[in-house]
């Protein structure tokens, strides 16, 4: 049938760079460096994110190496605070300032556009659907951005960094987009793959298409003989 509007996190994608083990964060102990081309380097913990102003959003996740059909996709309400309120209390961002970069628990590291980073969607997540964000979805807070592909919500976000250039990270050194923005994508979920149909009978289509932030507005379907 068709997919559900929202993924439930033990069956929602994750892609991960580590082979062995994803890091087990102290949600008590953890916090988060500010710091770079902003007012004042600050250093907040989770408590401190949660005294902010509070928002959740429906933004869909996928992976920019899906085939076809693309599977490595899913969408969830997530919680937490706008980026830019965080980059706000630490004095605002400097006019030299071209990349805010992720550095996660993990070495791990990528980067948005400061306009993509002050964006009203951007947002650091504790939340995923109404329960604490579980550990393969990054807890205890990662990042969400919408419009661009998976690899850059980081997971188990532990500092960001405001630079003056451009920052490469993990999956750009190895060849991938580093603007990364979503390509246009459908899928069928019914009928099945492989599914016989019958001749004369009625057939119900069904699936998704996804445009990143651009939206869709119609979807084309042509029957081949």
């Amino acid at each position: 049938g068709l997919s559900p509007a929202f993924t439930d996190a033990d069956l929602f994608y994750t892609v991960s760079k580590n082979k062995f083990f994803d890091p087990d964060i102290d949600a008590d102990r953890w916090s988060l460096e500010v710091n770079g081309l902003v007012g004042r380097p600050i250093s907040l913990t989770l408590d401190d994110l949660r005294a902010m102003p509070v928002v959740e959003s429906a933004v869909t996740l996928g992976c920019i190496s899906n085939g076809v059909p693309a599977r490595a996709i899913g969408n969830a309400r997530w919680t937490g605070v706008r980026l830019r309120d965080v980059l706000e209390r630490a004095g605002g961002v400097d006019r030299t300032a071209v990349d805010l970069v992720w550095i996660s628990a993990d070495n791990y590291t990528d980067s948005i556009p400061v306009a993509k980073a002050l964006d009203a969607g951007t947002l650091l997540v504790w939340g995923m659907n109404g329960a604490p964000l579980p550990r393969a979805h990054g807890a205890p807070v990662r990042a969400i951005v919408p419009g661009i592909y998976g690899m850059k919500h980081a997971k188990w976000v532990e500092a960001i960094e405001l630079i003056a250039g451009d920052h490469l990270g993990y999956w750009q050194r190895q060849g991938w987009s580093d603007t990364a923005p979503f390509m246009t994508l459908s899928r069928f979920d019914m009928p099945r793959s492989g599914e016989r149909l019958a001749a004369g009978v009625a057939t119900t289509l069904g699936g998704i298409a996804f445009a990143g932030d651009r939206g869709i507005t119609r979807v084309e379907v042509g029957v081949g003989t």
